[in-house]
């Protein structure tokens, strides 16, 4: 009778035992390809700082990796100030496609004027740079550095490659807005998402500073410049609006139109700041030129005044 030695029931259960390996082999194959190497990267990027005259714009980018597959509802773009206390930031809701969603809050200010929202949102463009991820079905899954877990959403619709194609997909944006509806030195900028289940593949911090403009760079052609950084309106002169001198709209001098050096009965600049040789009413005066006034005006047009009655009863 034949005993069993290893040797023998190694010999009998050869093809047995050799089917197991193979298929341990080929499930730990398929685990491994079911699970991303590479991660689903997003990121912000854009100027350190911006004069707060100018728009501000920042580029989004979503690479997807090969092998990666995720279901995107939408993209959130968060911006808060930096070092502040705030219950929620601004965030910036937006499909795939570049259409802005939502932004919440939807009016009001953060953290007391730092980012006022009404003029943030009606300055705010999205637009779509490129897209060279395919949408298609398949097993969906992507590595999240930031939180450092590999996110499975099962089978479905997602947005990536599918496995074992060896390419890089990718999304990107331009996302600008007025850099005057910020006002503070620093803010913190994210870009995160919305897979429909989860806010999740959230970016590194982007920060950037908001540049005011000095006293000197206020002034642009002439013009100078609010403390909000917008024009007033002003001619670049200490007046209220006028001409390019410290009077109020009339004479580039130091006097006022009622003590001009001439009256315009004697052809010369009225109190209207017109030119010479006019009248109250902007005519041509024949009259030649007198003396000047010194300020008594009114005695010379009483003079003339008789004069022209007299010379009137003469002429009956």
């Amino acid at each position: 009778m034949r005993r069993n030695t290893l040797e023998s029931v190694l010999s009998d259960y050869r093809r047995p035992l050799l089917s197991l390996a193979l298929t341990v082999i080929l499930l730990g194959s398929l685990a491994a390809a079911a699970v991303p190497s590479s991660a689903v990267e997003t990121t912000l990027s854009g100027p350190d700082e911006v004069d707060r005259n100018d728009r501000m714009t920042v580029t989004a980018t979503i690479d997807l990796e090969d092998g990666e597959r995720v279901p995107i509802e939408a993209f959130q773009f968060t911006l808060s100030p930096t070092d502040a206390d705030i219950d929620e930031p601004l965030t910036v809701t937006f499909a795939p496609n570049g259409t802005v969603l939502e932004v919440t809050p939807e009016r009001g200010t953060i953290n007391r004027g730092d980012i006022r929202i009404e003029q943030f949102t009606q300055s705010l463009t999205i637009t779509p740079v490129e897209n060279s991820a395919s949408y298609g079905y398949g097993y969906r899954a992507g590595y999240d550095e930031q939180a450092g877990v590999t996110r499975q959403y099962g089978y479905g619709y997602g947005y990536g490659f599918g496995y074992g194609y060896g390419e890089q997909s990718e999304l990107k944006y331009e996302i600008s807005f007025d850099a005057t509806s910020l006002d503070r030195e620093s803010f913190n900028g994210q870009l995160s998402i919305d897979t429909g289940e989860e806010t999740s593949f959230s970016s590194e911090v982007f920060q950037f500073e908001v540049v005011r403009p000095s006293n000197d760079d206020r002034r642009q052609d002439g013009d100078d410049w609010d403390d909000r950084g917008e024009w007033d309106g002003r001619d670049g002169d200490d007046a209220d609006d006028r001409d390019d001198d410290d009077s109020d709209d009339r004479h580039e001098g130091d006097s006022n139109d009622r003590h001009d050096d001439w009256d315009d009965r004697n052809g010369d600049d009225d109190d209207a700041d017109r030119g010479g040789n006019a009248d109250r009413n902007g005519r041509s005066n024949d009259r030649s030129p007198g003396p000047p006034s010194f300020g008594f005006g009114w005695l010379t047009n009483a003079s003339n005044w008789w004069v022209g009655l007299m010379e009137a009863l003469f002429a009956r």
